[in-house]
């Protein structure tokens, strides 16, 4: 096992435990903190696979957000019980988890391969290829990320009798 590939599994390893945890976990704050680690595993990965731009990306918009999110200081515990679909959850998160770890026994993790040199400006040559051949996926996708976070704050909003909100 090469070391690039040893940096892979590991931060893969952190990656899969830490999503885990998000995602079971009934604290919000230990959640939001999981879901950071998670995406700070994806940036090393990104970084190992020769995408420095996207790494700074995940870092500086991701776990950013949610970061920010934590400083809000508005977190509380949740009173909800489990929903239904943590069983199938279980079993796809076990099922993800046992295909990664086959995947470090057997040897068989992807390995960076230059085959031509890498281009000097990646911005320019991912700002091509989002602005050119999928515009249309980035467009969709920039309005589902609207609609959730028009989602997310009506889910947010302070719930009261005498309507404070909206303003």
């Amino acid at each position: 096992m090469t070391a690039e590939q040893g940096i892979f599994a590991v931060a893969g390893g952190i990656c899969v435990v830490s999503a885990a945890n998000a995602v079971l976990r009934r604290d919000p704050l230990v959640s939001a903190l999981s879901l950071t680690v998670t995406l700070f595993s994806l940036a090393v990965i990104y970084l190992g696979l020769g995408a420095p731009f996207l790494a700074g990306v995940q870092i500086a918009v991701y776990a950013g957000a949610i970061m920010v999110l934590l400083g809000a200081g508005r977190l509380e515990p949740s009173r909800v019980g489990r929903p239904p679909v943590t069983g199938a959850a279980i079993l796809v998160s076990l099922a993800l988890f046992a295909t990664l770890v086959s995947v470090i026994v057997r040897g068989t993790l992807p390995t960076v391969v230059a085959t031509k040199p890498v281009a000097q400006d990646h911005v320019a040559a991912l700002g091509e290829l989002l602005f050119g051949k999928y515009l249309l996926a980035f467009e969709v996708t920039s309005l589902l990320l609207l609609a959730a976070l028009v989602a997310a704050v009506v889910m947010a909003r302070k719930r009261s009798n005498d309507r404070e909100w909206p303003r």
